[in-house]
């Protein structure tokens, strides 16, 4: 079986040969556009996802002779393979990366997607070239924004949208609307990963676009990456998120998700992309309680139960779900009034007592915590809320019928209540218990020392001395001491002292195994030794002179093949016996002049 390592040594050889000899076709067939796009197409199937090719093609300068082409040649069949085999150099070496992404390329890049006689292809490749240079670079972005790169984006993302409502799928979707997408993505990378706080607020100046789409088109190929879109560039940004909200984008965002809540009963796409759009409702109204009494008059919360009852939801889904009921009713009690209305309490007990994900269980003990109060306020105050007349109560702007069923349904919020304090007690319990073994014993040993007592010794330490011993100050060499020397070791370190002495004894036995292996082996090399010479020492090698054509053998081996002596003693029928040391020996002594050539 040969070696994976020499069989890629020569992979790799190879495609340095290949790039170099693709290089110096581009250079030399400056009068052949389409000879050239064929090398560049080559080129970008060697080099892609290959960052070790991506960076031998820029260190022999190929990167900078593609990107000169763009600028020289006017064939656009050339400009748009140039771009295509940038943008996978790009993707796949941060170097690359790091090359390319200067103000020059992107000013240039920019200029030529605002033509409007430009080939869609041109325009596809040059929104890709952004692409790849933002994309995880704060560089990049920063150079988008100051070279009207966004700008640019943001008007072909206004009116390149491809497709209204009412056209079919295969009407006016195709590249155009692949085009459409690829500025949506690239809209998305210049502000996230990392947080760009100022593409973001540029790429606000989109949202009433947006939000008309959203109202208007109700295509999943459309509402996913606009929904994308306002995601990121609403998150963790209050200004944003703010602006969003006062242009109606969150009414709408809304709208479209309690549209697709009903659906989803009936369809499945509809429940997919309902969680889509749960997450980008997160997003929007993430810290920033203001912006979430907007959505009182959507009854979104129950909305989200009804959406987090529904079978087969994955653990993301159920996870941004019960997230967008925390952001919902944390600091609004009309929102958690609503959810105490739908019945969405008893869920949220269940997922803490039943989910198996840390990170539900901890966002469904914030919704109870959240709703603790308003639970206790609607138990205590029902007198309070009753109205002496009329028909009705009117509780946080809502109307329910005054009857003996509101008292009931008051108890049985009471009751919830009682059951949070109970989880909130056995949490407290089970925290105190991960601290027994420290804090507990802590203090029970502290107050005997406090104690009066005769027989202690002054400044006598009882305490284990693995708990009480400064976790920085432990190493895996004092460790062991320190609790030997310890008369007074907790239950938990003396199991782990006596597993670690089980283990060092279970050590020990093995290496006196392998030191007998050993011995006995070397016992027997010893006895074959002395077998094969009878007096314990090894024969000499019989001396062979060279003779006048193995002379004649190893200068032509020399002329031809340098100081390759295993090459030459494997090229030429020199005597049996012969080695390589005996040629390189032969040579220097041929060399120096002191033998005649005949030995």
């Amino acid at each position: 079986m040969e070696n994976p390592g020499r069989t890629d040594g020569k992979i790799l050889c190879g495609q340095k040969t290949d790039l170099n000899l693709l290089l110096e076709c581009l250079k030399y067939q400056m009068d052949s556009p389409v000879t050239q796009k064929q090398a560049l197409i080559t080129i970008h199937s060697i080099c892609q996802q290959n960052s070790e090719a991506s960076d031998y093609f820029r260190e022999i300068g190929g990167l900078q002779f593609v990107n000169g082409l763009i600028k020289l040649s006017d064939a656009s069949i050339l400009r748009e393979a140039a771009l295509f085999t940038l943008g996978a150099l790009a993707e796949s070496s941060v170097y690359c990366q790091q090359s390319l992404c200067t103000a020059e390329l992107l000013s240039g890049v920019a200029l030529s997607l605002a033509q409007e006689d430009a080939s869609l292809i041109l325009k596809r490749m040059n929104v890709y070239m952004i692409l790849v240079l933002v994309s995880h670079n704060k560089i990049g972005q920063t150079l988008a924004r100051t070279t009207g790169c966004i700008d640019v984006l943001l008007n072909l993302f206004r009116t390149s949208f491809p497709m209204s409502d009412k056209q079919s799928i295969d009407e006016n979707i195709g590249r155009s609307f692949e085009l459409w997408s690829s500025i949506s993505s690239t809209l998305c990378a210049c502000v996230n990963n990392p947080q760009n706080e100022e593409n973001q607020r540029l790429c606000a100046a989109a949202f009433p676009f947006a939000k008309d789409c959203l109202q208007k088109c109700i295509r999943q190929e459309v509402i996913r990456p606009i929904c994308a879109f306002i995601g990121l560039a609403v998150a963790n940004n209050s200004y944003v998120q703010d602006y969003f909200c006062r242009v109606g984008g969150l009414d709408a965002v809304a709208q479209i998700l309690v549209r697709l809540v009903d659906e989803s009963i009936r369809h499945h796409s509809s429940r997919e992309l309902a969680i889509s759009v749960v997450k980008t409702l997160n997003s929007c109204i993430s810290e920033n309680p203001p912006v979430v009494s907007r959505l009182l008059e959507y009854f979104i919360v129950p909305k989200l139960v009804a959406l987090l009852l529904q079978n087969d939801l994955d653990i993301n889904s159920k996870l941004g779900i019960i997230l967008a009921i925390g952001h919902c009713t944390d600091g609004c009690e009309a929102h958690q009034y609503q959810l105490l209305q739908s019945n969405g309490l008893p869920l949220m007990i269940q997922i803490v007592a039943e989910s198996q994900d840390e990170e539900q269980r901890k966002a469904a003990t914030f919704v109870l915590q959240s709703c603790q109060l308003i639970t206790e306020k609607l138990s205590k105050s029902l007198m309070e809320n009753v109205q002496p007349s009329g028909d009705t109560v009117t509780t946080y702007g809502i109307d329910y019928p005054k009857n003996n069923s509101l008292k009931d349904y008051w108890k049985f919020a009471e009751g919830f209540l009682s059951r949070i304090k109970t989880l909130e007690k056995q949490q407290e319990e089970v925290n105190y218990s991960l601290n027994l073994c420290s804090d507990l014993i802590n203090i029970e040993i502290t107050s005997t020392l406090t104690s009066p007592a005769p027989s202690l010794t002054a400044g006598q330490d009882f305490r284990c001395s693995g708990c009480s011993t400064v976790a920085a100050s432990l190493n895996s060499r004092n460790f062991c001491k320190i609790l030997q020397l310890c008369p007074n070791k907790c239950d938990r370190h003396k199991v782990i002292q006596e597993c670690e002495d089980r283990y060092k004894k279970e050590l020990k036995k093995l290496l006196t195994c392998h030191k007998r292996i050993l011995l006995a082996a070397r016992r027997k090399q010893v006895v074959s030794f002395q077998k094969s010479s009878p007096f314990g020492i090894k024969k000499r090698r019989k001396r062979k002179n060279f003779t006048e054509e193995e002379v004649g053998f190893l200068l032509d081996g020399v002329r031809k093949m340098g100081y390759h002596w295993n090459s030459i003693l494997w090229s030429y029928p020199f005597q049996k016996g012969r080695t390589n040391v005996d040629l390189s020996r032969k040579y220097r002594t041929l060399q120096k002049g002191n033998s005649p050539r005949k030995i």
